[in-house]
């Protein structure tokens, strides 16, 4: 990878992961304000697996920002974080930069598809009606479809241990969170969400299946 390209990804990522932070700060205040105020973020109960698993993810969302940030600032802090020179190509942290940015729009649209049902973890008090419709009629994860395609664009732009860490964990976090909401789904809707996950893939957007 040339200076130049190091240093820009440098940048990017800096200020990537800064707007992100602000627009999920936003985002979840706008949001509060349209439930009069009740709480949308919901971690679980203290020590549920639920909870670790939310700990996991704003733990790693705080770190990576924190990282990004001082290598902007500080250059020197990459070589405290174990770089893998076999995959430093320009061309490979470009498309890295672009899963990123891949990823966060689609975890963006997943987010406003649900409108007034999104919530951050599981609500059990939630009234809305299962969503199945826009993204969701082509994937039933459409957010974390987003958020794990931006885990490994991350990767990829800056291939180092720190972030491969950062990726694995993430991947299985995402893994974890997706099977403790579809149980609670299956369990709140019933017969109605089974007929959606024999229509509709986990994952991808051409898995929809005939009913």
């Amino acid at each position: 990878m040339t200076p130049e390209t190091a240093s820009f990804v440098a940048f990017f990522l800096a200020a990537f992961y800064s707007v992100v932070a602000l627009f999920y700060l936003l985002f979840a205040k706008f949001r509060k304000r349209e439930h009069q105020g009740n709480s949308v973020i919901h971690i679980g109960e203290r020590y549920s697996r639920h909870w670790w698993n939310h700990l996991t993810f704003r733990f790693f969302r705080v770190a990576i920002w924190a990282v990004c940030v001082l290598r902007l600032l500080f250059p020197a802090v990459e070589r405290w974080l174990v770089p893998v020179p076999s995959i430093k190509e320009d061309w490979i942290a470009f498309a890295g930069l672009s899963l990123l940015s891949l990823g966060f729009v689609l975890a963006v649209c997943g987010s406003l598809s649900l409108s007034v049902a999104w919530r951050s973890g599981i609500d059990d008090a939630a009234s809305e009606k299962l969503v199945t419709t826009q993204l969701y009629a082509f994937t039933r994860n459409p957010t974390f479809v987003g958020v794990r395609l931006a885990q490994l664009g991350f990767f990829l732009a800056w291939p180092t241990v720190f972030s491969l860490v950062c990726l694995v964990v993430g991947w299985l976090a995402v893994g974890v969170q997706i099977e403790l909401e579809e149980a609670h789904l299956q369990q709140r809707f019933g017969n109605t969400y089974l007929n959606y996950k024999r229509e509709v893939g986990r994952w991808f957007l051409i898995t929809r299946q005939p009913a």
